[in-house]
C-alpha cells in the first residue's frame, strides 16, 4: 500500500513538473501564436491593420491607462478595458518589435495619474471622494508627436479597431498626404447655407488625410498634391481637363467616379428648355477615352439578385419588392485578389454606372467590382420618369454576364 502510494504520489510530481516545463516552453517559444475562440472574432485583427502593422519602420511608444483597481464596480468598463489590453496586445504581437505597449493602472494623486492628466486623458468620478478613473490611451513617435483616445467608449467598441489602427497610422505618417477633391457636387457643403455641412467621407477623410477642395476651375495642380478625388465631373473646362491630363501622365493617382445618373445632383432645370430633363449625367469622354475605358452613354445597372428591398404600395396595400437600380454588393461581387476591394464584404451602390474595357486600349483593366450574372443595362431615362419598382422589375431581362462597376487603371 506504501509502495503504491509513493508510486502515485512520484506521478503526479512528475505531471506537476511536466506541466511547468511545457508552459515554460511555450511561453518561449510561442508568444506569437494566439488562438481567437470568440464567436464574432473580437480579437483577430483585419488584413488591412495587418499590413500597416507590418510596415511601420520607426518605433511608437502606446501607454495604456486602465484603472483597473478603480473600476472594479464598474463591470461594463471593466469588461471593455480588459478587451482593449488584449487588442493592444494583438497590435504588437503583429508590429515586428515597432510597438512598445505600457499598461499603466494610475492610482489617485500618484505620478502616473499627473501623468495621465498631462496627457490629455479624461478619467470618471468613481466615488463620493472624488477619486477618479481612466480608461484612455496616449501615443507618440520617434518624433515626439502624440495621438490620444481620452477615454475608451463602449458606445464606440464596434469601432474599436478602427480607433487604435487610425491612432497608429497617423504616428507612423506625421506628415499627411494631401488628396485633391475636384467635383461639381457640394461636398465641402454650401457657403451662407448654415444648415449645410461637409459630407461624411470629407470629414472620414480628414482624420487621415490633408483634403484640398480644388473647385472645378484651375490650370495646373500643386505638386504637394498625391492623389485626386474626381467626383461627378460635368462640364470642366478645357484648362482643367488638360490640368488632370498632365497630372496623371506625371504619374499621380486619381479616383474618378462617373455617373449616369447622379441621385444627389440638383441641378435646376434649363429655364431656356422649359420641357427638357435635366442633366444629371457625368463623364470625362475625352480623357477617358486616352486611358483605354468608357462608361455605356445612359445607362444603369440593374441585377435581380443584389437588388434592395423598398417598400411600396400596391392594390393590397403596403409590401417589399425588389427595386433594381439599388444594389447591396456581398463579396462575390469584389476582387478577392485586390487590396482595395479584398476586404470589402457589405457594398451599397445607387444607378450605378457600367464600364467597358475598350478594344484598342494600352492600359491594364482591372475589374474591382461587377454584378452578379443576373444583371441588366437598365435605361436611364426610363428610370428617371417609371417610378414604380414592380413596372422595373417586369421589364428585368437577365443578360447572364457580370457587369463592371469599378475598375483599376494602370498603364
Amino acid at each position: 500500500m506504501l509502495k503504491r502510494n509513493l508510486v502515485s504520489g512520484t506521478g503526479l510530481l512528475l505531471a506537476a513538473c511536466l506541466f511547468i516545463a511545457i508552459t515554460i516552453i511555450v511561453n518561449a517559444t510561442l508568444t506569437n501564436l494566439r488562438l481567437d475562440l470568440t464567436e464574432n472574432k473580437l480579437f483577430t485583427l483585419s488584413q488591412g491593420t495587418i499590413n500597416i502593422l507590418g510596415k511601420l519602420e520607426e518605433p511608437i511608444r502606446l501607454d495604456f491607462y486602465y484603472s483597473q483597481k478603480a473600476l472594479t464596480g464598474f463591470p461594463e468598463l471593466t469588461n471593455y478595458g480588459n478587451r482593449v489590453r488584449d487588442m493592444l496586445q494583438e497590435y504588437k504581437s503583429h508590429s515586428h518589435g515597432k510597438i512598445e505597449l505600457n499598461i499603466i493602472d494610475p492610482e489617485t494623486f500618484s505620478e502616473e495619474e499627473d501623468d495621465a492628466v498631462a496627457g490629455g486623458l479624461q478619467g470618471i468620478a468613481v466615488n463620493n471622494a472624488g477619486d477618479r478613473a481612466y480608461l484612455g490611451l496616449v501615443g507618440t513617435n520617434s518624433t515626439d508627436d502624440e495621438e490620444v483616445i481620452p477615454f475608451f467608449q463602449t458606445s464606440r467598441e464596434s469601432a474599436l479597431e478602427y480607433d487604435l489602427t487610425k491612432l497608429v497610422y497617423n504616428l507612423a505618417h506625421p506628415k499627411k498626404r494631401v488628396i485633391g477633391i475636384v467635383s461639381t457636387l457640394p461636398m465641402f457643403g454650401i457657403k451662407d447655407e448654415p444648415y449645410s455641412k461637409p459630407w461624411t467621407i470629407i470629414n472620414t477623410m480628414k482624420e487621415f488625410f490633408d483634403v484640398r477642395d480644388l473647385g472645378t476651375d484651375f490650370k495646373e495642380i500643386d505638386p504637394d498634391v498625391d492623389v485626386l478625388m474626381i467626383v461627378h465631373p460635368k462640364n470642366l473646362k478645357l484648362e482643367t481637363r488638360f490640368a488632370i491630363d498632365q497630372f496623371v501622365l506625371k504619374g499621380g493617382k486619381a479616383m474618378v467616379f462617373v455617373d449616369p445618373l447622379g441621385e444627389s445632383d440638383r441641378t435646376p432645370p434649363d429655364p431656356k428648355h422649359p420641357g427638357a430633363m435635366p442633366d444629371f449625367d457625368s463623364d470625362l469622354p475625352v480623357l477617358m477615352d486616352q486611358w483605354g475605358v468608357k462608361m455605356l452613354k445612359e445607362k444603369v445597372a440593374g441585377d435581380i439578385n443584389a437588388a434592395m428591398h423598398v417598400q411600396t404600395r400596391g392594390p393590397r396595400g403596403p409590401r417589399e419588392i425588389a427595386y433594381l437600380p439599388w444594389l447591396r454588393l456581398a463579396r462575390e461581387s469584389f476582387n478577392q485578389k485586390d487590396f482595395a476591394t479584398s476586404e470589402l464584404n457589405v457594398l451599397h451602390m445607387g444607378t450605378a454606372g457600367i464600364l467597358v474595357k475598350k478594344a484598342d486600349a494600352r492600359t491594364t483593366f482591372t475589374p474591382l467590382i461587377e454584378t452578379t450574372r443576373q444583371s441588366m443595362q437598365l435605361d436611364r431615362d426610363f428610370l428617371v420618369i417609371q417610378r414604380d419598382p414592380s413596372i422595373i422589375l417586369d421589364n428585368f431581362k437577365s443578360s447572364n454576364k457580370k457587369l463592371i462597376l469599378a475598375a483599376r487603371l494602370q498603364g
